[in-house]
């Protein structure tokens, strides 16, 4: 019966009711959600502890110390030295080119050189660009983890692992995301977006 009643309901009344009654819910439904995920996300971005005192060189034959990441967001990226680091560099590649279309990017990567590697060979097989606004720097694989503890206080859930961590302009970590697990990566691709537009 309830078929047959709708068959006979002129298509412009049909029309007219999905205009006024389904589109809004849908528009509601979807503005709902993603009110929920920023709320989420801002959650996750609370200031979980601040970029501890370090010196370094960097890959520009220049000294790179925590005072120079004041005033700017950071992406950084930890990179250690396993098989899959090609796989995890192309998706930290990916969220860079996307997000840079639309913030200005600053990104700080320590990646790890194994005995035998040179810098110059390992920088373009990670594919890391040259630009001034991407800080890169070395250290012997063994030593990559623990200056990422010491210098980010990295937690230990994510100190043996190759992670992104999101540093705000007063050198306040926002989080840790680990590039070796889908569901870190995915919110890491919601979250970044609602961390460059943090107000404070």
């Amino acid at each position: 019966k309830f078929n047959q009643s709708l068959a006979k309901v002129p298509i412009k009344q049909l029309i007219v009711f999905i205009v006024i009654v389904g589109l809004p819910l849908t528009a509601w439904f979807f503005l709902n959600k993603g009110s929920q995920m920023r709320k989420e996300a801002l959650e996750r971005l609370q200031p979980k502890g601040s970029v501890g005192h370090f010196q370094m060189s960097v890959d520009i034959d220049s000294i790179f110390d925590a005072g120079m990441m004041s005033g700017k967001r950071w992406v950084v990226g930890i990179l250690g030295h396993d098989s899959i680091r090609g796989v995890q560099m192309q998706f930290f590649q990916e969220l860079l080119r996307q997000a840079g279309n639309e913030f200005p990017m600053h990104v700080f990567t320590i990646a790890a050189i194994a005995p035998g590697e040179r810098i110059e060979g390992l920088s373009v097989a990670m594919g890391f660009p040259s630009t001034p606004f991407w800080i890169k720097a070395y250290l012997a694989s063994i030593h990559v983890f623990p200056f990422a503890q010491g210098a980010f206080e990295v937690p230990n859930a994510y100190s043996d692992r190759d992670i992104l961590i999101f540093v705000d302009e007063k050198g306040r970590i926002r989080n840790y995301y680990s590039l070796e697990d889908e569901f870190d990566r995915k919110q890491a691709v919601r979250d970044l977006p609602i961390f460059y537009a943090l107000k404070n």
